[in-house]
């Protein structure tokens, strides 16, 4: 019996022995796993992260939104940026005295158009006179010619596209009747003086039965 009991003990310690070692590898394997889990987690992480960057560097609407896009600098100088102040300088269509260079626009048109004036006075007030003369005679002398002798002209908008241009919304009358209406000339500024231009008034005295030659 004593044999049989000793028997029996090692047996149970046998089996108490297996099952430690067991729980202990289980508990090994258990750590292992967690320890892989963590640094596949950190790898990845990392991964992750360096993937970003390379997009963020490589994607130029992300570095456009975030702000980190700069010009390139001109050889020899500072980054090129838009300046808005050379913006504004070339688009200013005004000249340096509006007013009075209105006033003169308004001369040089009234003038040209004034057929009591004498014909000198009046070709003094086109950018370029030639063929105009001829014109003029043509149509004084045709069977609009009361009408040419005696137009008038009003001016009823002057609008400036450039600080030596103009462009002008007129009617021309004929011994105070309504003649030709809402005509559309230009002026520009010729060594300081503004003048009709010469397509402006050839235009309107072919209607009156004179050409412009040359």
């Amino acid at each position: 019996m004593g044999a049989a009991g000793d028997v029996g003990g090692v047996s149970s310690g046998g089996r108490d022995g297996n099952a430690g070692s067991w729980a202990a590898a289980a508990l090994v394997v258990a750590l292992g796993a967690l320890c892989f889990a963590v640094v596949t987690e950190i790898r990845y992480s990392n991964l992750q992260d360096r993937v970003s960057q390379l997009e963020t560097r490589t994607d130029p609407l992300s570095q456009l939104s975030s702000g980190s896009v700069t010009t390139s600098p001109i050889a020899g100088g500072a980054a090129h940026a838009p300046s808005s102040t050379a913006t504004a300088a070339t688009g200013n269509g005004q000249p340096e005295s509006p007013e009075e260079a209105r006033a003169d626009v308004v001369a040089a048109f009234t003038s040209a158009y004034d057929g009591t004036k004498p014909l000198s006075e009046r070709l003094a007030q086109i950018d370029d006179p030639a063929g105009v003369d001829a014109a003029i005679t043509s149509a004084s002398a045709g069977q609009f010619g009361g009408a040419a002798a005696s137009s008038r002209i009003t001016i009823s908008q002057v609008v400036f596209t450039s600080p030596s241009a103009a462009t002008v919304n007129y009617d021309v009358l004929a011994g105070g009747t309504p003649a030709l209406l809402n005509r559309v000339g230009t002026a520009r500024l010729v060594a300081g003086t503004w003048k009709v231009t010469r397509a402006t008034i050839c235009a309107d005295l072919e209607t009156a039965g004179g050409t412009c030659s040359g």
